[in-house]
């Protein structure tokens, strides 16, 4: 019922609903009309689809069809990976429902088939994995960045390097360092601005966007990743023992993708775009965690804490974009 309600929500939604849907539908329009070919428009897969569904009716079927798939590659990475469902459901719908499924509707749909190609990675079928993770980026080129896991899923740490690495990267986001290597190698890169293959250029023109700094505040989150990312350094053992090995990439993933995190930290616009990738697996990391504690009291109340923080997270992702999605409207109204 609630995988529905997600459906309906977002593939039936009126245009004003969410947002960047009017650029999109601009787009749409303009592919359907055949003033912009599928190779004019940065992530080819993306406009492939909008032509394909062109042929069929309007940008309202284009959003059921975005949906639909959406929510199935969602339904296949949860039952693949999740020991409880209905908490991965609920933390998809708190963290990512609103601000991707309602919004970023590129980069959440390349996300989700990143979540698709760890399933293949983890039964060891890397060309597929490789494949997949390409059409993620056919939708947005961030996605590309997920190719690094192929050689950091190789890497095997002690708990000590592990913790150690988890310090390094925090001091060394917060001290800035990033950011200056970001604006001097990249953003003044004659080489990288030159780069048109799925307009990759935009990392460089992304060093003067305004957006691209974070303009304070997001130590909420930071906080709750750092917590997130010390558990799994103190539970791997445990991630290790189960013998199919979901645990254990999950917990990989996430744990890369906070090293990430915190490195990136000051380039919020960097940072969203390149660790979504590995900091959604939570939705299967958090259950598993659940699963760990042994002690039923210590078990519950760290399951209280996680849901209200969980739950906190998604009313203030709520309230951030009130405007957006209330009142909600349905596309036939």
């Amino acid at each position: 019922m609630a995988i529905v309600i997600l459906l309906i929500m977002s593939g039936f939604r009126s245009i004003n609903v969410g947002y960047d849907n009017e650029d999109h539908e601009r787009f749409f329009h303009k592919i359907a009309s055949g003033s912009v070919s599928v190779h004019d428009f940065k992530e080819p897969g993306y406009s492939l689809l909008s032509l394909v569904v062109s042929y069929f009716g309007n940008y309202s079927l284009f959003l059921i069809v975005y949906s639909a798939i959406s929510i199935l590659i969602l339904i296949i990475t949860i039952r693949y990976f999740s020991v409880n469902p209905y908490v991965s459901l609920y933390m998809y719908y708190a963290f990512y429902f609103l601000g991707n499924n309602m919004g970023k509707i590129r980069q959440s749909l390349a996300v989700l088939f990143l979540l698709l190609a760890l399933k293949y990675l983890n039964k060891n079928e890397k060309k597929i994995f490789v494949i997949i993770v390409i059409i993620g980026a056919t939708f947005h080129a961030s996605a590309l960045f997920f190719l690094v896991f192929l050689f950091l899923n190789k890497i095997n740490l002690s708990k000590k390097v592990m913790y150690f690495c988890i310090v390094l990267a925090v001091i060394i986001g917060q001290l800035g360092i990033v950011e200056y290597i970001y604006y001097n190698l990249i953003g003044k890169s004659q080489f990288i601005s030159s780069i048109d293959f799925l307009d990759l250029k935009r990392l460089s023109l992304y060093s003067d966007s305004e957006y691209t700094v974070r303009q304070g505040g997001g130590y909420l989150g930071f906080l709750y990743i750092l917590i997130n990312s010390v558990l799994v350094v103190w539970f791997f053992d445990k991630f290790k023992q189960f013998k199919d090995k979901k645990a254990l990439i999950i917990a990989k993933t996430y744990y890369w993708g906070t090293i990430f995190f915190f490195l990136f930290f000051n380039l919020a616009l960097i940072n969203s775009r390149l660790t979504m990738g590995f900091l959604m697996t939570q939705i299967f990391l958090v259950p598993y965690l659940f699963k760990f504690i042994n002690n039923k009291y210590i078990k519950f109340l760290f399951a209280a804490i996680i849901l209200i923080v969980v739950t906190l997270r998604g009313y203030i992702n709520f309230v951030d974009n009130y405007d957006l999605f209330v009142p909600f409207e349905f596309f036939w109204e």
